[in-house]
Parts: C-alpha cells; structure tokens; sequence
C-alpha cells in the first residue's frame, strides 16, 4: 500500500476585512499519498494559494489539522516547523523570487547553503539540476539576462535543490506563454517521475490542469474531485 504523506483535516482558513469575517477554506480534507500528481483550479482569490500556503506551513489554519506522516505540524515548535519546510517542501511561485544580484548557478545554491551545505557541495548539485532543466550553458547568466521560462526552469531546480518529498507549484506557468508552458510541464512531470517526489500544482489553467491525473476543483471554500486515478 502507498504511503499517505500528507492529510488534511477540516482545515479553515478565514481573515477579518474590516469588520467582516471572510471564511475561505471552509473544512477541508484530503489525503495525499506519495507520489501524487494532483492539480487544483479554483476562480481567482478563491482561495488555492492560501490552501497551497498552509500545506507547505507558510501559513497556519484557522481551525483543522495537516499531518505529515502521521505528525500534526502545527504542533511543532516555530524551529522545527521551519527545518521541515527547508528539508521536505520545495517551492515554486508564478512569479519567481529570484535574487537579481545572483547568478543562475547561485541562486540555485541558495537554499542548500541556508541548510548548511558546503559551497562546494551545492554548487555541484545546482550545476546537476540547471543541466536537468537545460540550463547548463547558463550557469553564469545573470537572471535579468534569461527569458521568462528559462527563469521558470532555474526556479524549479532551486525548488529541488533539497530533494524535497513534496512540491508545490502555485501557477508555475501563469507567467508564461503557451508554447513555454507546456515546455514547463514537460518538465515538472518529468523531474517528478524522475524522482518520485510528489507534485501538488494550483492553477487556473484548465488544458494544464487536464494532463494531471487527479485534478480537484476549490469552490467555495470546498475541494471537489473533478478527475480521479
């Protein structure tokens, strides 16, 4: 039987605008084995991002619990909490995050350096994932000097630095162009088979949406199944 990473249970999420309560997430659950592929679409500020935030504990519930094998994560100390996200989530944003001043190679490094890797070390592991992502000739390139999706790619490679278990992707082709989106899948579904890491993606793209195997639509603060394995 495949391993349940993640469970998601009854998880709200609400903010106070003004005097109102706006609840968002209203009692979610799921369960997400290892090496899931799932895709969730949702209107805009319907809430996918904020779902996707607590799942990689940027952002705590309002009520409800995210275990991780088995072990609530918002029961761990703020230290604890932060050492899990840099050893066991990777992240990939719609806009990039990527420092200006650093070259490809470096801001690739970036994340196994905070982990306390040697630069040596992360340097050979970043040069190994920018050659995965097609990006060996680039190593040096400023970001300014890359093209949106070749900044997508080193985004990628700098989400898979730690060899995370889980990615997650809010709107990593939102930027993009069909023709490089689609490149982009490409390759995210490949890294992911490659490695057997499980991939959790929210997007309002509906033709990327359709090639996930499990694709869940986010309305009104529910999760709704909309394709199943």
């Amino acid at each position: 039987m495949r391993e349940i990473l993640l469970k998601i249970k009854r998880v709200k999420k609400s903010f106070h605008q003004k005097s109102e309560l706006i609840e968002v997430l209203k009692g979610i659950n799921l369960d997400v084995y290892a090496g899931d592929r799932i895709v969730i679409t949702g209107a805009s500020g319907v809430g996918k991002s904020t779902l996707l935030h607590i799942l990689g504990t940027l952002e705590k519930p309002t009520a409800g619990q995210v275990f991780y094998k088995g072990n609530d994560l918002f029961c761990l100390s703020a230290k604890s909490l932060a050492q899990f996200r840099n050893q066991k989530i990777g992240f990939i944003f719609q806009f990039h995050y990527l420092l200006l001043e650093f070259n490809a190679l470096e801001n690739v490094m970036l994340p196994a350096l905070i982990a306390g890797w040697t630069k040596k070390k992360a340097a050979l592991k970043a040069e190994e994932l920018l050659d995965e992502v097609g990006l060996k000739d680039k190593l040096h390139y400023q970001i300014g000097e890359l093209s949106g999706g070749e900044q997508q790619r080193v985004t990628i490679a700098r989400a898979l630095i730690l060899e995370p278990e889980i990615v997650l992707a809010d709107e990593p082709t939102g930027s993009l162009d069909e023709k490089t989106a689609e490149k982009v899948k490409e390759l995210l579904f490949s890294l992911q088979k490659r490695k057997g890491m499980t991939l959790i993606v929210a997007t309002h793209n509906l033709k990327l949406a359709s090639s996930f195997p499990l694709w869940y639509e986010l309305s009104h603060g529910q999760l709704h199944l909309k394709k199943g394995e």
